[in-house]
């Protein structure tokens, strides 16, 4: 009975504003993770894509590139898309057949494309856009006394 109140026996992590009870602290957002101080590593190797690739390997390679969470992703990650990249270019060759599609289908869970593993992974892309600036007081009043003079 996913999407029902409470305890509603669903596996997939409901959205933070979405949740009953005692919403996450961000002291509890790294528990239970080993940290890896990377600041002094180098910026994560980005293959350059394929330009053979079909238009549905191009379409995975951009959606992943261009996404928000593109800044968690370290070199091994990028090489895992670029392989996940091939795999969907072979498959728009050879024909979509079931068994490899499962397999492409595990890999693209893997790179969290869908909002469910995103989810799973506590990750929310936030898209509410920032409310607008208002212009100091000092500004206004100019602005008043120039129109009414």
């Amino acid at each position: 009975m996913a999407g029902v109140a409470g305890r509603s026996g669903g596996h997939n992590a409901k959205r933070p504003e979405a949740k009953l009870g005692r919403p996450n602290g961000a002291g509890d957002a790294g528990a239970g993770f080993t940290r890896i101080d990377a600041s002094d590593e180098p910026p994560p190797v980005i293959p350059e894509p394929n330009p053979g690739w079909s238009t549905a390997a191009r379409l995975v390679w951009d959606s992943m590139t261009s996404s928000p969470t593109r800044v968690f992703a370290e070199s091994p990650d990028w090489a895992y898309l670029y392989l996940t990249c091939e795999a969907v270019h072979k498959l728009s060759e050879d024909g979509y057949k079931a068994m490899a599609l499962t397999a492409v289908q595990a890999m693209m869970r893997d790179l969290g494309m869908t909002e469910i593993q995103r989810r799973q992974a506590k990750l929310l892309i936030d898209r509410t856009p920032p409310p607008p600036k208002l212009a100091p007081v000092s500004q206004i009043d100019a602005a008043r006394k120039t129109f009414e003079e």
